[in-house]
């Protein structure tokens, strides 16, 4: 992957901007929720100085940690949070993941950063196939991803470790990008 940088959203107040000490209050609210929390892949955080962690780990280079992570605006707000994993160059694939605050949920703002998430990686980074991974009780993600033309390949089995302590079942959805959508 190429050097993070800010990501416009075209005919929208939505961007992306890779993630700095600037977002640490907003992100620090994201990821404490327990809405949100209860479907991410780590522990509720719990302090502002285990998010700047989080935040100096998502700066190092791309290619170090395998991705990159965004926070979303909305015009001067910071309404979430997005990223970019697992991208294999040679198989032209990469997994995204996204998370809202819970007081922008419901306002089409998931749809319209999904939807630029896929675009930038089918332009941007040439991918074939997104893939996203989800909690199977996060049924507005599913629905989110079912809306945007991502199938539902399979259920993966004690797949990951989530912010309950407790190991969940995964979904896996991907989409595949035909060369007249790019």
């Amino acid at each position: 992957m190429t050097q993070q940088k800010n990501v416009p959203i075209d005919g929208t107040a939505l961007y992306f901007k890779p993630i700095s000490e600037t977002e640490l209050e907003p992100l620090f609210a994201l990821w404490s929720c327990p809405s949100v929390g209860k479907y991410m892949n780590t522990e509720l955080y719990t302090t502002l100085d285990e998010v700047r962690m989080m935040i100096r780990y998502f700066q190092q280079a791309p290619e170090v940690i395998g991705g990159s992570r965004y926070a979303i605006y909305y015009g001067d707000t910071v309404v979430g949070s997005c990223g970019f994993d697992h991208y294999s160059k040679w198989d032209h694939r990469i997994e995204i993941g996204y998370e809202l605050l819970k007081k922008w949920w419901g306002r089409g703002l998931g749809s319209e950063v999904v939807r630029q998430m896929v675009r930038y990686a089918r332009r941007e980074l040439n991918c074939h196939r997104i893939e996203a991974l989800v909690h199977p009780k996060n049924r507005r993600s599913i629905t989110l991803l079912k809306h945007q033309g991502f199938t539902e390949e399979a259920c993966l089995h004690d797949y990951e470790k989530i912010a309950e302590g407790e190991f969940s079942d995964i979904l896996l959805f991907a989409k595949i990008c035909h060369e007249e959508e790019k």
